[in-house]
């Protein structure tokens, strides 16, 4: 007798979700992934349809300057105002601090050196030194498209360790190819025992992707 082994059942992972359709989103799904309904995604920039700028913040005393690299970005960056921050002066040098859009620190640099991490730069000594407080902005901005999601790898450090949202279906893409879907990003309840989890990801990782979820409203049950 031939036994067959029925797959995920589309949203069989949703308990309930906001009004209307405030808890779905379109996204693009990046190219080579095949997911399943229900398994945790990241969200993470493409390389292409975004944007980086930066400037000094009015009033500065040192200036120096803030150079990007090329590419300016890795695929953990976010859309919004990254700060650059001295937090020690030096006679031709300092440190800075760098701040993601949401205020949260993601790193140091000295003057001189690369930073290279979720936006890339460097920062050169000026003929004025920079007084503690000096700071620069770098701006993400994307165009439409310039974000993504891919299959969430929680042993990654390049922004696809974070869990950001649940695709409402099974979904694949091929060698270059991206693809719009549908997903749960934002205020709803899911079915914990009914994720799609990877294999191999442990119980540790698998309650650091439930909190992440959860910063986004989508809450395991």
């Amino acid at each position: 007798m031939t036994i067959l082994t029925m797959g995920r059942v589309a949203m069989a992972f949703v308990l309930s979700e906001a009004a209307g359709m405030r808890s779905r989103a379109a996204e693009f799904l990046g190219e080579s992934q095949e997911i399943e309904p229900g398994q945790p995604l990241a969200r993470v920039l493409a390389e292409t349809g975004v944007e980086v700028t930066a400037s000094a913040v009015a009033g500065n005393t040192g200036n120096g300057a803030l150079t990007l690299a090329d590419p300016a970005y890795s695929k953990a960056a976010r859309s919004g105002r990254y700060k650059a921050i001295c937090i020690a002066a030096a006679a031709n040098g300092g440190r800075f601090r760098v701040d993601d859009p949401n205020g949260v620190e993601i790193g140091q640099v000295n003057v001189g050196a690369a930073f290279n991490k979720a936006v890339k730069f460097s920062i050169a000594d000026g003929a004025t030194d920079f007084a503690v407080g000096d700071s620069f902005e770098i701006l993400v901005d994307l165009d439409a498209g310039g974000e993504m999601v891919v299959a969430w790898d929680p042993t990654a450090d390049d922004g696809t360790e974070i869990a950001a949202c649940l695709p409402l279906y099974r979904y694949k893409t091929g060698e270059g190819e991206r693809l719009a879907i549908a997903t749960f990003a934002r205020d709803a309840e899911i079915k914990a025992d009914h994720i799609a989890w990877p294999e191999g990801a442990t119980a540790e990782q698998k309650e650091t992707a439930l909190q992440q979820l959860a910063l986004h409203g989508l809450i395991a049950r």
